[in-house]
C-alpha cells in the first residue's frame, strides 16, 4: 500500500547516475535528498557553467558570474575548473597565483606576462630555469634594464 521511501544512498546513486550524463539539476535535486551537499553544489556549479555560454548578459556580469563560479568550484576542490573559470573572467594574475599553488609554474608565468606582471612571470622563469622565456620576455616588453639585471644573475 506504501511506496518504500528511498536511501540516501540510493538518492546520491541516482544523483551520480544524472551527473554522468550531464543532467545537473536533477543530479543536484538528488544529492539534496541523499544529503550530499558538496556534490550538490558541485552539480550546481556544473549547471551554472554549461549555461555559461548561452547567457545574454554583459561582459561585465559574466565576468563576475565566472569569478562566482571559481570561488564555488575552489570550494568543491575542483582547482583545474576554477583556474578556467578564472582564465574566462580573463583574471590572468589570479589563474597565476593558481597555477603556482597547483604548481604550474610555467603556465603561472605565462599568466603574469598577460597580466603584465613581468617581476612575477620572471620569477616563475627563473624557478623552471626557463631564463631565455624570460629574458626573451622582458626584451618583447622593452624592460631592458631588468633584462640586464637577469643576465647580470
Amino acid at each position: 500500500m506504501f511506496v518504500k521511501t528511498s536511501t540516501p544512498e540510493e538518492w546520491i546513486a541516482q544523483g551520480d547516475y544524472y551527473a554522468k550524463h550531464q543532467c545537473w539539476k536533477v543530479a543536484a535535486k538528488c544529492y539534496q535528498k541523499g544529503g550530499a551537499f558538496e556534490k550538490e553544489k558541485l552539480a550546481l556549479a556544473h549547471n551554472t557553467a554549461l549555461n555559461m555560454k548561452s547567457k545574454k548578459v554583459s561582459p561585465k556580469e559574466k565576468q563576475v558570474e565566472y569569478l562566482e563560479l571559481a570561488k564555488t568550484y575552489l570550494e568543491c576542490k575542483e582547482p583545474k575548473l576554477s583556474l578556467k573559470c578564472l582564465s574566462y573572467a580573463k583574471e590572468f594574475q589570479l589563474s597565476a597565483q593558481l597555477c603556482e599553488r597547483l604548481g604550474k609554474i610555467k603556465d603561472a608565468a605565462c599568466y603574469y606576462k598577460r597580466s603584465q606582471c613581468y617581476k612575477d612571470a620572471f620569477r616563475c622563469f627563473e624557478q623552471i630555469q626557463e631564463f631565455d622565456l624570460a629574458l626573451k620576455m622582458y626584451c618583447q616588453e622593452e624592460l631592458f634594464e631588468e633584462a640586464a639585471i637577469a643576465v647580470e644573475k
